[in-house]
């Protein structure tokens, strides 16, 4: 597939302003000095256990921006890798990755 002359322009055009606003977005979350974790749970647990604990979660680590992400499907627990943002997320957390595990009561 190649690209029309049109076509061309228009890619030329967009990506340049892309790839601006992807430096100025990784800058942006560079500043923050926050780390993002994504906790995939169950509604039950998150909102009966996880939700009332959030404010001393927050007070505990305040450089930790908690995402809560909801789901009763039972999934397949695989381990995943992340990269650092940055060097100083690479510095802070050496073996930097993600992983998943099981609660059992």
């Amino acid at each position: 597939m190649t690209l029309t002359s049109p076509g061309k322009a228009l890619y030329e055009a967009t990506a340049s302003g892309f790839g601006e606003i992807e430096r100025i977005v990784e800058r942006l979350l560079a500043d923050t000095g926050l780390t993002t974790i994504t906790l995939s749970s169950t509604t039950a647990f998150l909102s009966h256990w996880l939700v009332p604990r959030m404010d001393a979660l927050r007070e505990a680590v305040p450089t930790v921006d908690l995402r809560l992400q909801t789901s009763n499907a039972v999934e397949e627990l695989q381990p995943a890798v992340s990269t650092p943002r940055s060097a100083t997320e690479a510095a802070r957390f050496p073996a930097w990755s993600a992983w998943s595990f099981a609660l059992t009561c």
